[in-house]
């Protein structure tokens, strides 16, 4: 650095890390492999040590984020550059929300309470620019969002009231806003619209009970938003009134879908709201609800009565009842794309645990030990119950739509962690770690670090051994190193795991890094006095007095040369995007002159997976799609490639990530 500085804060997540000193923003992309800082004007909205909504700082897999009282400051790392837009804050604002996902960041800053303003900003990362409304909306669930946000402003007007609705999508980075008038209508429950079923979601839904002839009939307005669509959609209908009674429906905001029910004294039903299409559909599951009770997940809608448990998916519109025979049930829960309760007789001393999938529209049970108020542990994809004492264990994965037994020791206490598909039961003598995504177990004879799980890997220490381990979910592979020092801290978030060491009084003496995406140990001795440390995904950030240091998950490519990543004149090649991908990802670039031109993918090992283009071409602008298979048409695996353009004598060269984890 060319100057002492005070950091203020360290974050990081995924392959991107953000850095905060007294006047500088310093962003890293373990994408690109590049950094990138940035003079910063202003004062920070709101720091905090904890992640919060309210914090005006962040970071997702992909982008980081810093607001200030006069910039939107955003680093998108796809590109490994920072972005700035200047703004001016509302008047009587006080505090602001925030979010940053892979592909946008926003910020909802309100004015004061009786003024109209509020002022939504938004950054997208596949349009790389900002998008800017001063008449915007609040959301009490800001961070659950996926691929852009949807809020509202309650406002009195002359004769009544109105409700301002305001929805972004990131893919095209723009705002929708509608003003619903909300005057003699039923009230509207706002709490229950900032209650969020899910873990993430992509819409958000008003309804609105009109009575049109008191105890007789009465209207009822849907007004619905998805961020995959980016755009409001309506639909209206009419209902019988039940006599003495005044209807005003239930709403959930699922994931990927809303859902309403409705019942009008002759049948009880659900009108859905997709996301993926924007459509209504009236759906009736053919039983009739005494004692009604619902749960919402992503993809996934269960509904019971005291007979019968219906599961239903309202984006691929299959759904199945289950008839009830043991006349007793709790915990009717939802995941992503799941559902689960418990099933049990009075006086028996077994029960059952249910679950039903969306993806395959199917039940499962497992027999247990009566424990009926004992409840699982939930995790994205994952349930795990197990009964106490006895430690009957099972662990339910929705994505193989399995469900996997587990023998545990008797009356020893397991202290149980998810993480991704990975479970960790950890004890003093006795550790399972379960990878459920590949229905493997393994059995340890010490106990687990709390902090050692992670999303694709786990690193744990046994210091009477003098080991460390490091197991890869994607490889199902332990790979070990054997300790020269004490191990301090062990810490893990993803793909990467990093065990400080200590040597006598210095704390911080060496980092040892498992690199889950290599099956590797790499050790770092800083030189200077330990400062912070921060932990990615995928990346890690160590700030020592006069140095900083990255870690590089992907390392160096064996087969091409560094020489071909340096920039040229003839020809321009952009980052893919998106990066990481799952699936499709774009590749652009710009030729100069005309040449004969190649555009090839290589693995880490320089072998070739699929030329792309070879052929001449003419001076312009092209882009590329490649589907994530090689040239024998099978997909390609998880990791780093390096896609190379060849132009004439002239070649680029850049890197890319295959992850079947990254969810656009």
């Amino acid at each position: 650095m060319d100057k002492v500085r005070t950091w203020k804060h360290v974050q990081a997540q995924g392959d991107v890390i953000l850095g905060i000193s007294n006047d500088l923003l310093f962003g890293y992309s373990s994408i690109t492999g590049e950094w990138d800082t940035i003079s910063y004007k202003g004062i920070i909205l709101k720091e905090g040590s904890q992640q919060s909504q309210s914090r005006s700082y962040g970071c997702s897999d992909s982008l980081a984020f810093c607001v200030t009282d006069e910039v939107f400051y955003m680093f998108d790392g796809n590109r490994a550059q920072w972005y700035s837009l200047e703004y001016q804050l509302p008047s009587g604002f006080t505090a602001g929300t925030f979010s940053v996902k892979n592909d946008f960041a926003c910020a909802i800053l309100p004015g004061a309470a009786d003024q109209d303003e509020i002022v939504n900003i938004a950054y997208s990362a596949y349009t790389n620019s900002f998008a800017i409304i001063r008449n915007g909306g609040s959301s009490g669930h800001l961070p659950k969002y996926v691929h852009g946000f949807i809020g509202f402003k309650q406002m009195s007007v002359s004769g009544g009231s109105e409700v301002r609705l305001a929805g972004y999508s990131a893919f095209d980075n723009e705002f929708d806003v509608i003003t619903v008038s909300v005057a003699n209508t039923q009230d509207i429950d706002w709490d229950n619209l900032t209650d969020y079923f899910p873990d993430e979601g992509a819409v958000f839904s008003l309804y609105i009970r009109t009575v049109v002839v008191p105890f007789e009939s009465v209207r009822a307005d849907w007004y619905s938003y998805s961020t995959f669509l980016g755009e409001w959609h309506t639909a209206s209908a009419s209902f019988n009134m039940i006599e003495n009674e005044n209807y005003n429906g239930s709403i959930m905001q699922g994931g990927f879908y809303s859902v309403d029910s409705f019942f009008d004294g002759t049948e009880w039903g659900c009108v859905f709201y997709s996301g993926l299409t924007g459509n209504y559909e009236t759906v009736t599951p053919g039983f009739f609800p005494v004692t009604l009770s619902g749960t919402a997940g992503r993809s996934v809608f269960a509904a019971s009565d005291d007979n019968n448990v219906w599961g239903y998916n309202p984006l691929t519109k299959n759904g199945s009842v289950l008839n009830l025979s043991q006349g007793e049930r709790a915990y009717l829960t939802a995941a992503n794309d799941y559902s689960t309760f418990h099933e049990w007789s009075t006086g028996s001393d077994s029960m059952l645990i249910w679950f039903y999938n969306s993806r395959t529209n199917n039940w499962h049970s497992f027999k247990t030990p009566e424990h009926a108020y004992q409840a699982g542990t939930f995790g994205e994809d994952l349930y795990l119950y197990k009964s106490n004492p006895e430690n009957h264990t099972v662990v339910y994965s929705s994505v193989r739509d399995t469900l996997l037994a587990v023998a545990l020791n008797e009356n020893i206490t397991y202290i149980p962690d998810i993480e991704g598909n990975l479970v960790a039961l950890a004890s003093a003598d006795h550790s399972v770690l379960i990878n459920a995504g590949k229905g493997k177990v393994h059995e340890m004879n010490f106990n687990f670090n709390p902090q050692g799980l992670g999303t694709g890997s786990a690193v744990f220490t046994q210091p009477a051994a003098g080991m460390l381990y490091g197991y890869s979910g994607e490889s199902d592979t332990w790979t070990t190193l054997a300790a020269t020092g004490e191990p301090y801290l062990c810490t893990n978030k993803g793909s990467l795991g990093l065990v400080t060491i200590r040597s006598g009084s210095k704390i911080y003496y060496k980092y040892c890094a498992f690199n889950a995406l290599t099956d590797t140990w790499i050790e770092l001795i800083p030189e200077g006095a330990h400062v912070a440390y921060a932990l990615g995904y995928r990346t890690a950030l160590i700030i020592m007095s006069g140095t900083l240091y990255a870690f590089d998950p992907y390392g160096t490519a064996s087969g091409v040369s560094p020489a071909s990543i340096t920039a040229v004149d003839d020809f321009t090649l952009e980052q893919n995007y998106p990066n990481p991908c799952s699936c499709n990802t774009t590749l652009r670039y710009i030729l100069q002159k005309p040449a004969n031109v190649t555009l090839a993918i290589y693995d880490l090992a320089g072998r070739e997976i699929r030329v792309l283009v070879n052929q001449y071409q003419s001076p312009g602008e092209y882009s590329v799609v490649w589907d994530g298979k090689s040239a024998g048409g099978d997909p390609a695996a998880d990791g780093l490639y390096i896609y190379r353009l060849v132009a004439g004598n002239s070649c680029l060269a850049r890197r890319m990530v295959r992850s079947g984890s990254y969810n656009r």
